[in-house]
């Protein structure tokens, strides 16, 4: 899968499972696709994508199974470059986004849809660039690690043990 700034669309390209892939196909997009992130939204075990664009907005396309994807759909939480996690320990797939020092975090409501924006600070004095979700502590939540501009310091939060991460 890649993206190009300045077009309205991302190229998917199947692999063949042989190692080789079958003609890209082009999957379209809002204006200035910027990442793409693969995850499961809605629980039905196929590959749902959500791509970056406009530096401010995302679109969730869900995922048939067999290389098609459902009409797109837009949320524009203020930032792009999702990163997937269970953020508030319901089993279901989250997203979380990079926006300086706060981050935003829309809740997957399981069937593909996300709830509002949630915002939180990672206490942070400089601007978050990076994000990685894992369990960090072994303890069977999902945390979260940040990473700065102008700084070289990582910033571990990690998950609460009542299921309702650090947000």
């Amino acid at each position: 899968m890649s993206g190009d700034y300045y077009s309205t669309g991302v190229q998917l390209a199947l692999g063949k499972g042989d190692g080789h892939f079958k003609n890209s196909i082009i999957i379209p997009t809002g204006l200035a696709p910027n990442n793409v992130t693969a995850t499961d939204l809605n629980g039905d075990g196929h590959v749902d994508l959500v791509i970056g664009v406009s530096e401010n907005a995302e679109d969730i396309f869900l995922g048939n199974g067999d290389g098609t994807f459902q009409p797109r759909y837009d949320y524009n939480p203020g930032s792009s470059g999702a990163v997937p996690g269970d953020f508030n320990g319901d089993g279901k797939q989250d997203l979380i986004f990079p926006h300086g020092n706060v981050e935003y975090v829309l809740f997957g409501r399981g069937d593909g849809t996300l709830d509002g924006v949630r915002q939180f600070e990672t206490g942070n004095t400089n601007p978050v660039e990076s994000l990685a979700v894992g369990d960090f502590n072994h303890d069977g939540l999902d945390d979260l690690v940040t990473g700065c501009i102008f700084d070289s310091r990582v910033s571990v939060l990690l998950a609460n043990s009542a299921g309702l991460c650090f947000i």
